[in-house]
């Protein structure tokens, strides 16, 4: 029971109904290499799959709630349900859509940076790449 009201005060629901249009999204390919379907069915069977995420976001919900009551003790839902039931825990709740979205962004711009940097170390060590001028410095007549 304190982990289903745990997943209602943290509005698990709404945050998932948030990443929908995301999920729906990935899914196209999945929709686009089936044979036979054109660009409208397609566009039918997404908005499909998107009514369908609503209709089952109560039994998301209760499977979050049973993973939840995996994972914690009683008195740690308690502990946890009373910090999101304290104004900064409200707080928190009601900055997480603007938090997520800045989240993505960052790790986003992390993980190209990262990779890129991998992708050019292992060029370099290859022989296989050049030299990139870092960000911001300019390239002296000798370099060129």
């Amino acid at each position: 029971a304190t982990a289903r009201k745990v997943v209602e005060i943290t509005r698990v629901t709404d945050n998932m109904r948030r990443l929908v249009p995301a999920l729906v999204t990935q899914l196209k390919p999945l929709v686009l290499g089936r044979k036979g379907i054109d660009k409208q069915q397609m566009e039918q069977i997404l908005a499909r799959m998107a009514d369908k995420f609503e209709t089952q976001l109560p039994k998301y919900a209760e499977i979050v709630a049973q993973v939840y009551a995996r994972e914690f003790t009683e008195d740690e839902l308690t502990a946890i349900l009373e910090l999101h039931q304290s104004p900064a825990g409200q707080l928190l709740i009601a900055r997480q859509p603007v938090l997520e979205k800045g989240l993505m962004k960052v790790g986003r711009e992390f993980g190209q940076r990262v990779a890129m940097e991998a992708v050019q170390e292992y060029l370099m060590e290859q022989g296989m790449g050049t030299r990139r001028k870092p960000a911001g410095k300019k390239e002296k007549a000798r370099d060129l």
